[in-house]
């Protein structure tokens, strides 16, 4: 099992800047993506507070505060997750020479989704054996903030199936 802990900093400025912010979400680490979709909302946060072309050490809005603490909140339930990473069919309870009788199949499958504010990728690894339930696992994902300038869905929906390419 792979799991995160995130220290959340108990000390909470008197205001948020654009910098702070910035800060912040850099101290989240996942390269593989596993948090993709809660990292996706600080990167439409941020993009937000860019729009808004506030100076990096003015003090941000206070309805943008409030969706960052929030956003800290949630944080702290990621001591609570867990993601398997053993991709194998095998179990310490299989004899492994009867392995090569088993009839398994592996599988990747992606798939990417698109809204007007991102668009995202995800692959899964698919376990299948014969007349047993299929094992399911999470490998990675990717997302991206769509673009300032309007973009039509379909062409947000093509920018998803390069990033899953």
């Amino acid at each position: 099992m792979f799991s995160f802990s995130k220290q959340i900093s108990l000390l909470i400025p008197t205001f948020y800047t654009k910098r702070t912010l910035l800060s912040e979400i850099a101290t989240i680490f996942d390269p593989i993506g596993w948090l993709a979709p809660l990292i996706i909302v600080a990167k439409i946060l941020m993009q937000r507070v860019h729009q808004l072309k506030t100076a990096w050490d003015k003090a941000l809005p206070e309805n943008i505060q409030q969706q960052w603490l929030s956003f800290k909140q949630d944080l702290s339930n990621l001591k609570d997750l867990e993601i398997p990473r053993y991709y194998s069919h095998v179990t310490s309870t299989i004899d492994y020479s009867s392995i090569r009788q088993e009839n398994v199949q592996y599988c990747l499958i992606g798939f990417s989704d698109t809204s007007e504010r991102a668009f995202s990728a995800v692959v899964y690894l698919g376990i299948y054996r014969h007349n047993q339930s299929p094992i399911i696992s999470l490998v990675m994902s990717k997302t991206r903030v769509a673009p300032c300038k309007t973009v039509s869905i379909p062409r947000l929906e093509l920018c998803g199936a390069l990033l899953l390419a």
